[in-house]
């Protein structure tokens, strides 16, 4: 028997070192050696540990690392040593509770006796669904039930004797209350327990927090209640069909069109859909465009359809119906009357043209003419309301066919129609906005009224277009879109006569200045022409007297220019056969006011030429007549002068002004003068565009001829 006292040998090296040296040996991992004996129960040599190859090189590796860690400059103190293990506390802590709030299901434990549940355990993760740790349910025996939703408890008790009662695998779904108050679903499902004798030891209960799926559930039931009362109260015929061409479901207004259809026989999910109101051409169409949905293929189709009320229109939409396995198996149809608003449409097209052939508010008479047969209403009012909001100006109205328009109404009925910010009044999406007359006082002596609201551009509610009755009003849904186009175009037709309004006021009184500016400048003008005439009064030298004089005419003649702007019609254009007349009669008085030697006719043509020209033309005719007062008629010869104007053609104006008196010098040419009277005359045909001719004879004629301005081709036919 061996010595217990002796080191085992195993793999050369004795237990009692691997115990000293183990410690050092974590990267060798010698915790557990087992000795291989060789065959023959020979042992192999004993070799002294200190000199094992791997065991000296352990002890190398440690000495060194436990030198390295001598020279480390730093050493941890208690107190970081405390501060690390709080963030460690804190890091685990933060783990384990978003582990709890991501656990939704534990396990609980009821041991039963003689038929009886004697205890309960809750087991970890109960907390992660009802907020309890399993220390509370420990400290309350009557947790859980006190956690269930007084209407479950019932039915959690039903299950629970059921469980007692050998039924073997129970579940339920119900609601408990968690810690923080709010209602969590849950399924319990209870597992139970049975002896060799089939007696029931316990049951394990798990609790599968449900929650979020039956919120979701819920939400899809509502969906889908929504969904199927909206598709059964609409008047559209919505169905399906299986590859076959039987009915799968279908709403009431698909039930309804069939009923119509046969004759009052009804159509059940397996029919064959009946098509007796399409023609053979239609009914062959219908099942081409079928055939092309079960393949894949969307299709939108008008299809005109006999019904026991004539025929209608149908817009018909044509969808593949796909299975859960992703495989087409069948159609959806829906069928959607347009008859109303095809009629619509081409009752505002009629009403538009109507209104094409008018404009400003008489069109709004004739729309509301229209509208009123068109609706077959007792009368129809286009109501503006007023800026100060206490009433409302019918614009125009037909009543019984009796128009009426721009008649100042009190707000009364129309109390309901007030607006702030938004209108009282009807919009489609509140549904058909029609009141009797018990609602509130009637419209001129009518029972019920159909109203939209008319908007300008900027969709503010500016009035009110009225459809009224004495009867109660039949607001149909082609009723609504014509009242609403016909809204439209009354509040574009409105905003434009307001804008209309504004402008001309803007106009007027942009008029008013201007006449006001051109009457001072006429003011100035006279004023600084008579201050020039004092001044050739003072001046004894008759050259310089009569160069002052010169220059009083010119003012003169443009002061005439400013003078016949003020009293013309338009601004930008003057009379110019009274501005010469005024002008001429001015030079006469001016160099022969007594003897009337001379005398100035006077043939302008009666058209008014614009600003710009007139002044030119008005100092042209200054300085030639009163060249020819001076100098054509010497002593106390007589003659006579014209001034003619008018259009050449198309293009072209001719000013001539001619007189009979001794003529020019012989070989006075234009273009040499140096005299200011010619110098001046000569820029200024140029700055009209044309130039200056002279013609010598009985007399002297000088013509200047000059394209016609865009202002002037306008005013030639007066």
């Amino acid at each position: 028997m061996k010595n217990r006292d002796h080191p085992k040998k195993i793999g050369a090296v004795h237990l009692k070192e691997l115990h000293i040296i183990q410690p050092g040996l974590q990267s060798l991992r010698l915790t557990r050696v087992r000795a291989r004996s060789r065959t023959n129960s020979q042992t192999q040599a004993y070799v002294e540990p200190s000199k094992h190859p791997r065991v000296a090189a352990e002890k190398r590796r440690v000495a060194s690392k436990t030198e390295i860690s001598a020279k480390r400059p730093y050493a941890a103190s208690a107190g970081d040593i405390a501060t690390r293990r709080e963030k460690a506390l804190l890091v685990s802590e933060a783990r384990f509770k978003r582990l709890l709030e991501s656990v939704t299901s534990y396990v609980y434990t009821v041991t039963v006796e003689d038929g009886h549940a004697v205890s309960t355990i809750h087991h970890a993760g109960c907390e992660g669904v009802t907020g309890f740790l399993p220390a509370d349910f420990d400290a309350n025996p009557y947790l859980w039930y006190q956690l269930v939703h007084p209407d479950d408890r019932p039915k959690v008790i039903e299950m629970a004797n059921e469980i007692l009662s050998g039924t073997r695998n129970l579940s339920l779904v119900h609601r408990i209350r968690h810690k923080d108050g709010s209602i969590r679903w849950v399924r319990n499902l209870l597992v139970p327990h049975f002896d060799e004798n089939d007696m029931l030891l316990s049951y394990d209960g798990i609790i599968n927090d449900i929650t979020e799926r039956k919120e979701i559930e819920e939400s899809l039931q509502s969906s889908e209640r929504n969904l199927r009362l909206i598709t059964e109260n609409t008047h559209d015929m919505i169905f399906s069909m299986d590859l076959d061409g039987r009915l799968l479901t279908g709403n009431s207004s698909f039930k309804k069109m069939i009923a119509d259809l046969s004759g009052g026989q009804e159509i059940n999910s397996g029919d064959i859909v009946p098509l007796d109101g399409l023609s053979d051409r239609l009914h062959s169409q219908w099942w081409c465009n079928f055939e092309r949905a079960i393949a894949g293929e969307r299709i939108e189709v008008m299809l005109p359809i006999q019904l026991c009320d004539g025929a209608h229109e149908m817009e018909c939409v044509f969808n593949p119906i796909a299975t859960a396995g992703g495989q087409i198996g069948g159609a959806a149809v829906f069928l959607h009357d347009v008859t109303e608003r095809i009629h619509a449409q081409k009752a505002v097209s009629t009403i538009v043209q109507c209104m094409a052939k008018t404009t400003g508010l008489e069109s709004l008479s004739v729309m509301a003419e229209n509208l009123e047969k068109c609706l077959e209403a007792d009368g129809v009012v286009i109501g503006e309301f007023l800026d100060h909001g206490s009433g409302i100006t019918i614009r125009a109205a037909s009543l019984g066919g009796r128009a009426v328009s721009n008649t100042p109404y009190t707000i009364g009925a129309f109390q309901c129609m007030r607006i702030a910010e938004e209108p009282l009044c009807f919009h489609p999406k509140h549904g058909p906005w029609v009141f009797p007359e018990e609602a509130g006082p009637p419209i001129l002596g009518m029972g019920s009224h159909l109203g939209v609201p008319i908007r300008n551009s900027q969709g503010t509610t500016i009035g009110i277009l009225c459809a009224i009755a004495r009867h109660p009003f039949k607001a149909t849904p082609a009723c609504i879109e014509i009242m609403e186009v016909m809204a439209s175009k009354a509040g574009a037709e409105i905003e434009r006569v307001r804008n209309e309004k504004i402008l001309r006021n803007l106009c007027d009184q942009k008029e008013i200045m201007l006449r006001e500016i051109h009457h001072r400048v006429k003011n100035n003008l006279q004023i600084i022409s008579s201050l020039i005439q004092l001044q050739s009064g003072q001046e004894r030298d008759e050259n310089a007297a009569s160069a002052i004089m010169a220059i009083r005419d010119r003012i003169q003649s443009m002061a005439f220019i400013h003078e016949a702007l003020y009293d013309a019609i338009a601004m930008d254009t003057i009379g110019f056969s009274g501005y010469c007349d005024k002008l001429c009669h001015y030079l006469s008085e001016a160099y022969c006011p007594l003897d009337g030697r001379i005398r100035i006719n006077n043939r302008v043509n009666e058209l008014d030429l614009g600003l710009d020209q007139a002044v030119l033309c008005g100092l042209i005719i200054n300085e030639l007549v009163t060249n020819a007062l001076k100098y054509a008629f010497p002593g106390q010869r007589h003659g006579t002068i014209t001034v003619e104007f008018g259009p050449l053609d198309a293009e072209t104006m001719k000013l001539r002004i001619t007189d009979d008196g001794v003529g020019l010098p012989a070989g006075f040419l234009p273009e040499k003068a140096k005299t200011l009277g010619i110098v001046l005359v000569s820029c200024l045909s140029q700055q009209l565009g044309g130039n200056l001719q002279m013609e010598c004879g009985n007399g002297t004629s000088f013509v200047v001829q000059f394209p016609i301005s865009r202002p002037n081709r306008s005013s030639l036919g007066k």
